[in-house]
């Protein structure tokens, strides 16, 4: 699986765009206090210390990370959790 990864103006944001189906329909952001409700994805996402908040779309992920974390140390663990979830089916 590839996933590109998209830097947004704000630098506490960036997209990561799966290549596959995020969200049937619409978008969907999701803090992490209903996480649990609406997505598996989004509860595997936030999961990872420093993902403050995770916005879903049809086909990209949008996080947002503390102020205090980088992306080249998140990064990582980011598409690793969004790799386990489309390898999970």
């Amino acid at each position: 699986m590839f996933i590109q990864t998209h830097p947004l103006d704000d630098p506490v944001l960036m997209k990561f765009t799966p290549g596959e189906l995020v969200l049937p329909v619409g978008t969907a952001p999701v803090g992490e206090a209903d996480a649990a409700d609406n997505s598996p994805l989004a509860r595997r996402l936030l999961r990872i210390e420093g993902i403050e908040a995770v916005a879903l779309s049809l086909d990209d992920i949008t996080l947002r990370r503390a102020a205090a974390n980088e992306w080249y140390i998140l990064k990582p663990a980011v598409l690793g959790a969004i790799m386990e979830h489309y390898g999970s089916g």
